[in-house]
Order: C-alpha cells, then structure tokens, then sequence
C-alpha cells in the first residue's frame, strides 16, 4: 500500500512539473508573439508616416521589414503602393495580384475596385510579349534571367526600354532578339529555331579514274620485268668475264712452260673470242635491259603524278543560320495606404 502511494506521488509530481514546463511554454511564445507583433507594427507605422512623406523608397523597405517579421496578406496592398508610386510597375503588379489572391473573399469591395483600376492603368506603362515557339522544352531567358521553358501560355511582361530576349536548347542554334518595348505595347514573337549540325571540314580525297590507271600499273609491271632480265644478264656477263680470264689462264700456264703449241694457241684464241663474244652480247642485253625497265618506271611514276590521278579538295561550309522572326503588332494618382494593425 505504501509503495502505491509512493508511486501515485511521484507520478502526480511530474504531472505538475509537465504542466509548469507548458505554461512557461506557452507564456514564453505569447511573449514572443507580442514582441514579433510590436516589432512589425513598429516598421509598419514608420512605412505609413515615410509613405505621407512622400519617401517611398524608405517605406518600402519598412513595409518589407513588417512582412518579414510578421507575414501578412494585407501588407502586399501598401508594398505594392509603393512600387506603383515608385514608378517600378511590374513589381507592383505583383504585389496587387498577390494580395487579391490571398485575400480573396477578405479584400473589401471599395479596395479590390480601387486596385483593379491602378492594375489597368498598369498594362498601359508595361509591355507584354507573348512568346510562340516551334519547339517545346526551350529554356527562355530575358535580359540574362531564364523565366520558364516553352511553351509559355500567357505573355511575358516586361518594363518599357531595352531588353534582349534569349532562347536556347541543346541541339539548336541559340536565338537572341533585341528590341525596345513601348508602354501598352502588346508584341508577338514567332520563333523558329533551326536544328544546329556540326560539319566537319573534310581531309583531302584523291579520286581514280580507271582509264588512267592501267597505263601506271602496265609501265611499273614491265619495268620490273626489265629490270629482272637485266640482273640475270648481268650476272651471265660477270660469269662470261670470269671463264675468259680462265681460258687466258690456261693458255698462258702451257705458253710459260713452254709446251704450248700453235694448235693449243688456236683453240685458247678461239674459245676466248667465242667467251669474250657471248659477254659483249650479254653485256650489251643488260644494258638495255636496264636502260629500258629505268625508262618505263620513270614514265610511269610521271603519268601517275601527272594525270593517273586527281585531287579533289572539298570544303565544308559551317555558315550560321539565323532564325526567322515575325513581330505583330503617366497617369499616377496618389492612393491611401491600408492597415491591419
């Protein structure tokens, strides 16, 4: 029994320091709640007296502050003003569309009429452009920003003056448009982007034709031939030489022994006239032999250079195509701030 006691109170113990601890919470996060309230109500009231000053850059900046640290749908109401006061008209487009998104059923009649007449005074100081291009998934890019991809349904909205316009997607030629937008202008852009193909320059092509040919292969042939013949005449002229100077060997052998007689004279005679005939025959064979298969290897070597074949030097043409486009063709009133504080 005691040790139930006990244990019913401890249990009741760390209920009560459960609920302390919850308290504390809860009294600390109104605390923050109140000081993030008076913070934020502190740069609004000083946004609303810089914005009766007429310093509408400075209440800009407060009204941003109040946003940040206490976010609400109604400030997008005076930050708008500012902008549209400052002249910055886009951002105070935004800023209007967001707040009558936001507040929808909550944005009194008097203001969301109020606010529907600044915005048409507004699409007379900024320009749309609608974008129509043949090619989907397209990165667009305005001034340096990328904005979205096509296709893009409604018109892209720019301030007047200068602006480039970039569309760009792999494997085509990247377009830019520079142009200069007018206040109420509405322009239309057809875009057509052209498939980009990299050619590369060719290496030189050497083109036979066959009826010049034959007469090169024909002269190499017979030039080998010739010069083959003319070696193994040759080397029958060396042997020629070698049993001349044999024969005259053995005649002089007998001639300086003294047994020779005139018949062994005539027989040595006649069988080196016979030698020495045949290698002048051979001799004269490899000359010409050789003479001819020189002559029919230059000629041939000449032919071919000359017109056995010819060189055909292709270029390739890496020009730019330019895609085709088609173009189709202050009043400022001082209004009252809101407040939610």
């Amino acid at each position: 029994m005691k040790q139930i006691l006990r244990k019913s109170n401890i249990l009741g113990f760390v209920f009560i320091l459960i609920v302390i601890a919850f308290t504390f919470k809860l009294s600390h996060c109104l605390a923050q709640g109140e000081i993030k309230i008076e913070k934020a109500k502190k740069h609004f009231d000083e946004g609303v007296r810089l914005y009766q000053s007429g310093v509408f850059s400075l209440a800009l900046e407060e009204f941003k502050k109040s946003y940040k640290v206490r976010p609400h749908w109604e400030l997008h109401y005076n930050i708008g003003l500012c902008y549209y006061m400052m002249g910055d008209y886009l951002n105070a487009k935004r800023e209007f569309d967001t707040y009558l998104e936001e507040g929808k059923e909550n944005v009194k009649p008097e203001i969301a009429k109020q606010i529907q007449e600044v915005l048409q005074n507004i699409m007379t100081m900024i320009c749309e452009i609608l974008l129509e291009i043949d090619v989907e998934g397209a990165a667009i890019r305005i001034d340096g920003a990328e904005i979205g991809f096509s296709p893009m349904s409604s018109p892209i909205e720019v301030k007047p003056g200068e602006h480039l316009i970039e569309i760009v997607k792999e494997g085509y030629l990247p377009y830019r448009n520079l142009f200069v937008a007018d206040k109420g202008e509405k322009r239309t852009l057809i875009v057509k982007l052209q498939k980009y193909e990299i050619s590369k320059p060719e290496k030189e092509k050497q083109t036979v034709e066959n009826r010049t040919v034959w007469p090169y292969y024909t002269g190499i042939g017979f030039g080998i031939v010739f010069a083959a013949a003319s070696l193994g005449t040759g080397i029958l002229t060396l042997q020629k030489k070698q049993e001349y100077n044999e024969a005259k060997t053995d005649y002089l052998k007998l001639y300086n022994k003294g047994i020779a007689t005139e018949s062994d004279y005539l027989i040595a005679k006649n069988k080196m006239d016979d030698i020495a005939k045949e290698g002048k025959i051979l001799g004269t064979l490899t000359t010409v032999f050789l003479t001819t298969g020189v002559v029919l290897e230059v000629v041939s070597v000449t032919l071919y250079l000359l017109i056995g074949r010819k060189k055909v030097e292709t270029k390739s043409s890496t020009g730019v195509l330019i895609p085709s486009v088609y173009f189709e063709g202050e009043k400022r009133g001082y209004l009252e701030l809101t407040t939610y504080f």
